[in-house]
């Protein structure tokens, strides 16, 4: 594949995460002002529960879309088709059951703290229309789920950043009147429900594929039964995603629920506008690579070595600076949440370049049940660790929480060494130079924490100018300034005739 089409996809990618993860935490910046932790908490709790719908409504067939090589136009038309219909009709069964249970899944996910609800200006019976209400996502979803991939696969991400801006920006214009008006969590619903319905249009009108009325039901098993391995994997990923949210909103108080899902929740925000921006084109380029197996890795591990740049330093800085990230992003209020963000901050950067990826590239060749088998691993050691954390209180849980992450990458990168024999020398080998460059930015924070203020405009001050030294430090290498310099070009991002000779300086 065109490496100048891939950086060209990316560079779309990127801006639309960048555009959309910006006005994010904005949006939340502004919440956490007006709201209390345990509205938070609440809505962790319907968050929850949709996610795990949603598991099932895609059932795979989005990564199907993506990653499948077709015989045809006409074979990928149909398989389009009925990844939609299957979408749209397992999304209306599951809101019919959510309506008819909502609430039962109250009492379930629900603390047995009978303050715990009361305390967030609610009930039981207006929490289960709220999770009713919330589900509506769900066919919604449907309906711009598949366009998205249709998108995706065509490696269409300019027309993906228009309408992520779009639905990013309706959320920052409807739940924030909605929570200064009301103080509830219906403002964080009624304003996911407006996001969502956004995207369905934008996507369902400008689409260059619509919906026919026909289902071809030989091509739906084949579908799932390609999909088996990956909707289990979906399945795992929900449950090591949330089954922390359910430790938390059971044995500890709704409040300590809001402290550590908006922690992750800050630090995905983050750490997502990478993933997403990146793994969206990682994954289609290589699917059409699945056939040379040396080709495949040898991409794959550029990408990982360019990524490598970004996110190693960023977990650093998010552990330096995770009071200042904190007071910024979602105020005094706060506080108790600054520990947690700074160390899941590291081990979730860590985590993308040593295990999130990876997941991906067992589904490209076609060998879905490797991620299957970590994740299972994965949640046979979170779940004891937060039932041990959650009975001595959250500042051990938080803290298990993330050395069940480092226990992951370990079974990850295991398994890749296994299956694509890449080991522990070539992973040190594209960590190598952005560790390398990580140093000096090390120093240079450490030295101003410990001689200047600790204000909120100081620390920002000093994150800027950490990242100067790391960019200084990136220029000074000749192969990290070589790999940033031609990524830069074939973004189509002019540079000084000078400074893009330097990309050909292999000295």
């Amino acid at each position: 594949m065109n490496n100048k089409k891939i950086a060209v996809a990316m560079k779309w990618s990127a801006i639309a995460e960048i555009a959309a993860k910006v006005i994010t935490p904005v949006t939340n910046a502004i919440l956490a002002r007006i709201l209390i932790p345990e509205v938070f908490g609440l809505v962790a709790t319907i968050n929850m529960v949709i996610s795990f719908t949603n598991v099932f409504t895609d059932a795979g067939f989005q990564k199907y879309i993506i990653q499948h090589e077709f015989k045809d136009d006409k074979d990928k038309d149909e398989s389009i088709n009925v990844a939609f219909w299957s979408n749209l009709t397992l999304s209306m069964i599951l809101f019919a059951v959510v309506i008819i249970f909502k609430n039962q899944i109250v009492t379930l996910v629900s603390s047995s703290d009978p303050d715990s609800l009361s305390s967030a200006f609610t009930g039981t019976a207006e929490f289960g229309w709220g999770i009713a209400v919330a589900t509506l996502t769900l066919p919604i979803t449907a309906f711009s789920s598949i366009q998205m991939a249709v998108y995706k696969r065509m490696m269409d991400f300019k027309t993906l950043f228009y309408v992520r801006l779009v639905g990013s920006m309706i959320p920052l214009f409807v739940t924030i009147p909605i929570a200064y008006f009301t103080r509830s969590f219906w403002a964080l619903v009624i304003g996911s429900l407006a996001g969502e319905l956004s995207n369905a249009l934008i996507l369902s009108i400008c689409s260059p594929w619509k919906p026919k009325f026909s289902f071809n039901s030989k091509k739906f098993f084949e579908m799932i039964s390609f999909c088996y391995w990956i909707l289990l994997e979906s399945v795992l990923v929900w449950l090591t995603s949330y089954i922390g949210t359910f430790i938390v909103g059971k044995f500890l108080s709704t409040y300590y629920l809001g402290i550590y899902k908006t922690s992750m929740t800050t630090v995905n925000h983050i750490i997502v506008i990478i993933s997403l921006s990146t793994s969206s084109v990682l994954f289609p380029t290589i699917s059409r690579l699945q056939n040379d197996r040396d080709e495949m890795c040898r991409v794959f591990l550029d990408f990982m070595r360019m990524i490598s740049l970004v996110v190693v330093p960023l977990g650093i800085g998010m552990v330096l600076y995770s009071g200042c990230i904190t007071d910024v992003l979602l105020g005094s209020q706060w506080k108790e949440a600054a520990a947690f963000i700074g160390m899941w901050g590291f081990c979730s950067a860590l985590g993308l370049v040593l295990s999130s990826y990876w997941d991906g590239l067992f589904n490209a060749i076609g060998k879905p049940k490797y991620s299957v088998l970590t994740q299972a691993i994965y949640l046979a050691v979170l779940v004891p660790l937060l039932l041990y954390g959650a009975s001595k209180g959250y500042d051990l849980l938080y803290k298990l929480r993330c050395l069940s992450r480092v226990i992951y990458i370990i079974v990850e990168l295991i398994a890749v060494r296994i299956v694509f024999k890449i080991g522990i020398s070539k992973v040190i080998k594209f960590l190598a130079p952005s560790v390398a460059c990580s140093l000096p930015m090390i120093g240079a924070g450490l030295l101003m924490k410990n001689f200047f203020g600790t204000s909120v405009i100081i620390q920002l001050v000093q994150i800027f100018i950490c990242v100067i030294v790391y960019c200084i430090t990136t220029m000074l290498i000749p192969s990290t300034r070589r790999d940033i310099i031609s990524v830069l070009l074939m973004m189509k991002i002019p540079l000084p005739a000078k400074i893009a000779k330097l990309a050909e300086n292999k000295e």
